[in-house]
């Protein structure tokens, strides 16, 4: 679900065929719960934010979203393999302060005022808060 969102995805709709074992319901309730945390950030229009991940086409996706002076970067790993990536930040103030959100595992590496480099577990997914230099 992270990565369709990270994609653009405006909706999801859970469904399952068959019952399930109660970890993936219960991590469904937990995806669930970040949604709705995030509802008011994850509905906000597009901005001129942009992220690149270096390197290009590893598996790992990115999308920077904004709710007032506050910026938020979401990351998925959907590799089989832990990821070392670069996340390349534009369009906004450098960033003085990264928070990760939720279980947010994946390993903080470096931190620039363009840029981040992150570990990311395989199959995973991160979300931090960036605080920005005020503009």
């Amino acid at each position: 679900m992270h990565k369709a969102l990270v994609l653009g995805s405006r909706g999801f709709v859970n469904y399952t065929y068959r019952p399930t074992s109660q970890g993936t319901w219960k991590e469904i309730g937990t995806i669930g719960k970040e949604f709705a945390a995030m509802a008011p950030v994850l509905l906000t229009a597009p901005g001129s934010e942009q992220v690149d991940v270096l390197p290009y086409d590893n598996g790992v996706y990115a999308i920077i979203k904004r709710k007032g002076d506050t910026r938020y970067l979401i990351i998925v790993n959907q590799s089989l393999t832990p990821k070392r990536s670069d996340f390349l930040l534009s369009g906004m103030p450098p960033v003085t302060r990264v928070a990760p959100l939720f279980a947010t595992q994946a390993e903080l590496l470096e931190t620039q005022p363009q840029g981040l480099t992150v570990a990311l577990p395989p199959q995973s997914t991160a979300a931090y808060q960036l605080t920005c230099k005020t503009e």
